[in-house]
């Protein structure tokens, strides 16, 4: 007598083997060197500390020699090529030009500037006395309290009016008065002048007159005087005369 067995019991349980994982770690040096090209030096350190096959290659001189020569050089020309030109850079705000940049820079300063004036003001405004504490001091007049402001502004053109005028007749004063100094310093140094120029002319005259008569009197001395010769041959002659009279005193 048979018995029924069931399908499972039947055949032996086998095992479906699948292929191996394949790994990053899997694959050979030729196909990291690609990759590792691709990295910053900042990647290639976090890299080179995973596991020292991956240190090894991340050290690797060929590899910094292609990275160096090769491919940082086509990724700059890429990304040159790449990069927007000056006009979409102002046209979307990213770059300024120096007439923005000096026109942001005004308007930052000046509103710096005014942001300063306006917290002084409003300190300022904070401390000033009221309309009844400058009324009491006497700073304020109190008519101007109990009148309109139309009326206050129109007794305040009036009052400027009177001392406009006021200062206008005094500078009219001084300035008649200073006219008048002068025009009557004038004359008297006109007549100063005349009279020097007179005492002048007289001095001048007797001078003249002196000097005339000292010159007249001296060629009288002159005309009078003998001359040297005269007076030389005088005295020869009284010389011979006494010498003669001396020899015939000694003779008797």
């Amino acid at each position: 007598m048979m018995t029924a067995q069931s399908p499972l019991s039947s055949k032996p349980l086998v095992m479906a083997r699948h292929p191996p994982i394949q790994t990053l770690l899997s694959l050979p040096d030729e196909l990291f060197i690609p990759i590792l090209i691709h990295l910053d030096i900042p990647d290639l350190l976090a890299v080179s500390r995973t596991n020292r096959r991956l240190r090894r290659l991340a050290l690797d001189t060929q590899l910094h020699h292609l990275r160096l020569n090769v491919y940082i050089p086509l990724r700059l020309i890429t990304y040159l090529s790449l990069r927007p030109t000056e006009h979409d850079l102002l046209t979307r705000h990213i770059l300024r030009s120096p007439l923005r940049l000096a026109h942001r820079f005004h308007a930052a300063a000046n509103g710096l500037r005014l942001a300063f004036a306006r917290n002084s003001l409003r300190r300022k405004l904070a401390l000033r006395p009221q309309l009844n504490e400058l009324i009491q001091r006497g700073v304020y007049p109190a008519t101007d309290a109990r009148v309109s402001p139309v009326l206050a502004m129109r007794c305040k053109a009036l009052e400027r009016e009177k001392v406009r005028n006021l200062l206008e007749q005094e500078l009219k004063d001084r300035i008649w008065e200073r006219i008048r100094s002068v025009m009557g310093r004038r004359e008297k140094d006109r007549q100063e002048s005349v009279r020097v120029l007179v005492r002048r002319y007289s001095q001048r005259r007797r001078d003249d007159n002196i000097g005339a008569n000292i010159f007249e009197k001296h060629r009288r001395e002159v005309r009078e005087a003998p001359t040297r010769a005269k007076v030389y041959r005088l005295r020869l002659f009284f010389e011979r005369i006494s010498r003669s009279q001396k020899i015939s005193v000694a003779v008797a």
